[in-house]
């Protein structure tokens, strides 16, 4: 579907988000999804099983709050429903990246608590105290949603590591989302580099 005026600079700015992300490795192959808060009951999201980097703008869909398609040739992700929860958490979240970060799952299945210890022993803890977790659901599955909601209600944080699974974060813009989930995954990078340092130190 083609879309005007504001709906297609929503749609351009999501394949741009997809291409970098992709670009980045946190959301290989067809995995990942994005949407931005397009009115106060609608969400233009990503379509499921498309590849990021290769999006269009006319493959956006746009769904109500309950997950209505309203506009769009596409069916959205079975995700979404992580997506629509957080929005009915929150009226200011304005968008919604969800990707498969590497070193965030390995270092997420090593020790729930890694973001905590090393983000102390990186000198970045002030910033990287709005960073929660929850423990493994099935990946588009209305426990995972459920859970995810529950978990940004109570802490109020804006980016949530999801057990062996990858990391979810909300903004204002759909920019301030991306780069937390960019910006985690390099703190869990420098971590694991961290980690395979002093193990190598000790059989040094």
């Amino acid at each position: 579907m083609e879309y005007t005026g504001y709906l297609e600079v929503v749609a351009q700015g999501i394949v741009e988000c997809g291409r970098k992300l992709r670009q980045a490795g946190l959301i290989p192959g067809c995995s990942g999804n994005i949407s931005v808060r397009v009115s106060p009951t609608e969400v233009m999201s990503t379509p499921a099983g498309l590849d990021k980097s290769s999006l269009t703008p006319r493959e956006m869909v746009v769904t109500d709050l309950g997950g209505q398609v309203l506009q769009g040739g596409y069916e959205p992700s079975s995700e979404l429903k992580v997506h629509l929860g957080l929005y009915a958490v929150d009226s200011e979240i304005g968008a919604v990246v969800h990707a498969h970060t590497p070193y965030t799952r390995i270092l997420g299945g090593w020790n729930s608590n890694w973001i905590t210890e090393i983000s102390r022993k990186l000198g970045a803890a002030e910033e990287w105290q709005g960073v929660t977790s929850v423990s493994y659901q099935k990946p588009g599955s209305q426990e995972l949603a459920d859970a995810i909601a529950e978990e940004f209600k109570k802490s109020l944080d804006h980016t949530l590591v999801v057990g062996g699974h990858g990391v979810v974060a909300v903004g204002i813009s759909l920019t301030q989302a991306w780069h937390r989930v960019e910006m985690l995954e390099h703190l869990a990078m420098l971590g694991y580099k961290q980690l395979v340092l002093s193990q190598l130190r000790r059989l040094g």
